[in-house]
């Protein structure tokens, strides 16, 4: 039986609102990747269901403060029936944070 993402992070203790959201994530399709170095944190998930960029980015800093940790991203994957033109804002969001000038493109 795989760990659950909590398991992973059980330093990580999240409002049973949270708590709730990431015991959605898919435990075969969890994949870490860590740099003890840097600091770096990067967990990839699949989720049932959408979770709004502003609320996952909130997370990451909630678990890169449970950690110490210099960079987290939790990188979710969800069914495409999920999208729709209402997600347009936070792919926007999602690419600003990336870097990529997006803004001045879709106008």
């Amino acid at each position: 039986m795989s760990k659950t993402l909590l398991e992973i992070l059980n330093k990580y203790h999240p409002s049973p609102e949270v708590a709730e959201l990431l015991e959605q994530a898919d435990p075969d399709s969890l994949r870490v990747r860590a740099d003890r170095d840097n600091r770096m944190l990067e967990v990839c998930a699949a989720f049932p269901e959408y979770i709004s960029k502003s609320k996952l980015y909130s997370i990451e800093k909630e678990i890169e403060s449970a950690y110490g940790l210099s960079v987290m991203r939790l990188l979710p994957s969800y069914p495409s029936e999920l999208f729709g033109e209402d997600k347009i804002p936070d792919l926007l969001l999602e690419l600003d944070r990336q870097g990529i000038v997006a803004r001045g493109f879709f106008t």
